[in-house]
């Protein structure tokens, strides 16, 4: 118990950097270790069968070293519930601060995201109505017109619908001939 209670100041001291931190750290160390070698010279008289010198070693060391390890104590964390206090108002600034950058993003993202629909709809609607024009066209006896190049030449699904229609003109054209 007395090695965990000396590690634990230890452990304190050595986890703060500031000035005022050591010093009530220090303070605490010193009350704590003095309040601890009063508490286990005790055990040791009672222990040892000294009932009565362990009493009166407890009235007169112990109990008085009790107040100074409170009152270091009750500073200690005084310290370090003001800086919790500070971390936390930081940490609150920074929570209120991110709705402005998350809906900026978010908007950001629903544009880009709008553009690239739009360029996908674009790429399929623009081919469909000029192979429905085409169609019409063929519907209408005019057989004389090829479809687009830039239409025949592409490597997907209108591509191979612009061939398709291109076979067929060619038939229509040579049945008519």
């Amino acid at each position: 118990m007395a090695i965990e209670g000396r590690s634990l100041m230890s452990a304190l001291k050595a986890g703060d950097n500031t000035a005022q931190g050591q010093k009530l750290a220090s303070e605490l160390d010193s009350n704590g270790t003095a309040w601890l070698d009063a508490n286990l010279h005790v055990l040791e008289l009672g222990t040892s069968g000294k009932k009565a010198e362990a009493l009166e070693s407890y009235r007169t060391d112990s109990i008085p070293d009790v107040g100074p390890f409170q009152d270091a104590l009750a500073d200690y964390l005084s310290l370090q519930q003001s800086r919790f206090d500070e971390r936390k108002q930081h940490a609150d600034a920074l929570a209120r601060q991110m709705p402005l950058p998350i809906a900026f993003f978010s908007l950001f993202a629903a544009v880009i995201a709008t553009l690239l629909g739009w360029a996908i709809t674009r790429s399929i609607v623009k081919p469909l109505k000029v192979a429905v024009a085409h169609l019409d066209q063929v519907a209408g006896g005019e057989v004389s017109r090829d479809v687009p190049p830039e239409f025949l030449n592409r490597r997907d699904e209108i591509g191979g619908l612009g061939r398709g229609m291109q076979k067929m003109t060619l038939a229509l054209r040579t049945m008519i001939q």
